[in-house]
């Protein structure tokens, strides 16, 4: 069980928040929701003791007392809420509780997920007023009856203010069982069952039904990863539940996509909120976390830019330091994978990974903030004075693109001073061109052969233009 959890007692009765002994092991439910902007009552060192004796139901949140009763409607003893659950003036405590976060929730017998209360003021069993209509109907007998019509309601979870938090990914990817709680409608996740619901809702779901969509906001964990590689029993065939090294990299790469296009209240919490799922990959792959990349699929993970995504969003430089410039981790904003870099499509891999160093802020959580990093790799690499721009003609039916870190793409006399970085080169799925992506690095004054990653580029072209191969390889040092 967790450090803490709160026990709801029967109907009528206060709760209290509990610490079980190390030894005890009941069933226990875990809440995800969102907290919102106004202040609410939370666990304090200052009253902590007030807590253990007793928590005044009406003086708790919508959201706290709905989860409370759907815990007592199931017979359940116990419930794990951050906020009251977790000391919040308290680094010390926060720091150990954030290391164990991914646990939680992994070993809850169920998680409620407060799906579309924006704050923990609404709450999310309470009906909204729907929009409907009784019309005199004749029924097939003769006689004159009523029916009750109401407009069908769509719904795009990625919309949804759950699916907007980053923290919330993890919530949901790492239970075993979430029950989701909309506007208007209430569904069931599992490993074997990624999405079920009623059939007799007016809700219609945008996303459709299926979770095998990379992009799907209903996709679970591979079977293989979720149970740490142990495949457990299914009687439903699901493709995505089986284990394959490649469908697994394909996963996480997914993962880092849905996961970067939602947002964070505290800006450094980028690496620790995806931590515990971190931590269930480390255990099957059994390989080194590097600032949100690992070591045995490097170059792969490094294939990553700006989302085109969301165009008109701009996520300005954060100014200070969260991550190296190569890992995803170190900017605002959605990131897209090129799976150009995976066994099964790439050609040529020219950048060779040699080593990489990484500082965290605190040594015993190693899936979470970052301090420092060093990575050296093996490559081959350009001045980008030698390299075609965007708007330079590369031949018939050849394109290039470039994407920048911070979003504006710089002055044409700093862009001269720029390297570009080959990473590999494969086929297309149609036709004869080929492929090629290649990182954007800028030196890094007065240190030899050292460089910061500021964008990423993708060429396309269908004759023989490889500027790399004509260039001596060399060794350099990325921060």
């Amino acid at each position: 069980m967790p450090t803490r959890v709160i026990d709801v007692g029967v109907d009528g009765e206060n709760v209290r928040l509990f610490e079980p002994p190390q030894t005890m092991r009941e069933e226990y439910v875990a809440l995800s929701y969102c907290w919102g902007d106004v202040p609410f009552i939370k666990t304090l060192l200052e009253n902590i003791s007030e807590h253990k004796t007793a928590l005044i139901i009406s003086e708790l949140p919508q959201t706290f007392k709905d989860a409370i009763a759907i815990t007592r409607a199931l017979c359940l003893r116990y419930i794990w809420i951050d906020a009251l659950c977790i000391i919040q003036d308290s680094d010390e405590d926060k720091v150990k509780e954030l290391g164990v976060m991914g646990k939680i929730y992994s070993f809850a017998s169920l998680t409620i997920s407060a799906v579309s209360a924006v704050s923990v003021f609404e709450g999310f069993l309470e009906v909204k007023a729907q929009l409907s209509v009784e019309l005199p109907f004749a029924c097939p007998d003769g006689e004159m009856g009523s029916v009750v019509v109401t407009l069908q309601k769509g719904m795009d979870l990625w919309q949804e203010r759950l699916y907007t938090r980053a923290w919330c990914l993890q919530e949901n990817l790492l239970s075993p069982r979430v029950l989701l709680f909309c506007d208007g409608d209430v569904a069931w996740q599992c490993q074997t069952s990624p999405f079920r619901r009623m059939d007799n809702t007016y809700v219609l779901y945008n996303n459709g039904n299926s979770a095998e969509s990379a992009s799907s906001p209903f996709r679970r964990l591979p079977g293989s990863i979720f149970s740490e590689g142990k495949i457990p029993y299914s009687p439903i065939k699901v493709s995505y539940l089986t284990t394959n090294p490649e469908t697994e990299l394909k996963t996480w790469k997914c993962i880092v996509e849905n996961y970067t296009r939602r947002r964070l209240s505290y800006l450094p919490d980028r690496l620790p909120a995806l931590a515990g799922v971190a931590e269930k990959f480390q255990k099957v792959w059994t390989d080194e976390y590097l600032a949100g990349l690992w070591k045995h699929h490097f170059i792969s993970l490094l294939a990553w830019r700006r989302s085109p995504d969301e165009p008109l969003v701009v996520f300005e430089p954060l100014g200070w330091y969260r991550a190296p410039s190569w890992s995803w981790a170190s900017i605002e904003g959605p990131v897209k994978y090129f799976h150009l870099t995976e066994q099964s499509s790439a050609q040529k891999v020219e950048a060779k990974f040699k080593s990489c160093s990484v500082s965290l802020v605190n040594a015993s959580l190693p899936f979470g903030q970052v301090q420092s990093a060093k990575l050296e790799l093996e490559v081959s690499m350009v001045s980008m004075s030698q390299i075609p721009g965007p708007g330079d003609r590369l031949g018939a039916g050849s394109w290039a693109r470039r994407s920048w870190d911070d979003m504006e793409e710089p002055e044409p006399e700093e862009i001269e001073t720029l390297w570009d970085m080959f990473l590999c080169e494969g086929n297309l799925l149609t036709g004869k061109s080929k492929a090629a992506l290649s990182l954007l690095l800028c030196p890094i004054e007065g240190e030899k052969d050292t460089f910061k990653r500021v964008g990423f580029s993708e060429w396309t072209v269908r004759r023989n233009w490889r500027p790399w191969s004509l260039v001596k390889r060399r060794t350099i040092t990325i921060l």
